[in-house]
């Protein structure tokens, strides 16, 4: 993925220089198992160093997350979220009717995975 025509200022240059968006893959270790995860970098165009540009840690985040949850076959937030509207049912109430305590979808929606989502919760449950 490239994207062209940004600019940033580049702490290498020391100066506002364009930058193209590349993926990169990234290694991780979670609860004592490797992942590589394909991250979003901003990379100078005039020095090729990675810049760090505004959003792009959110972004990294939120595309860990995803492939992560791919990687385990967990439920994406968005299947969650669909799941709510077609039902219209609120996070609360889905979460009480699949058997978890009242708190529980929702502090998965918020991003902290919880342990009896993953070994109880998966994709194919859906």
């Amino acid at each position: 993925m490239t994207d062209k025509g940004r600019r940033d200022f580049c702490i290498e240059c020391r100066k506002e220089t364009g930058y193209l968006l590349q993926k990169k893959d990234m290694v991780k270790n979670i609860r004592d198992k490797e992942y590589t995860f394909a991250i979003t970098v901003a990379v100078c165009e005039e020095c090729g160093e990675e810049m760090n540009i505004p959003g792009l840690i959110d972004k990294n985040i939120q595309e860990i997350d995803e492939q992560y949850r791919a990687a385990e076959g967990l439920v994406s937030i968005d299947d969650i979220e669909k799941l709510m509207k077609i039902y219209k049912i609120g996070k609360a109430p889905l979460s009480l009717a699949l058997g978890f305590g009242e708190i529980t979808i929702p502090r998965y929606l918020e991003g902290q995975i919880q342990i009896s989502l993953k070994q109880h919760f998966h994709h194919r449950d859906i």
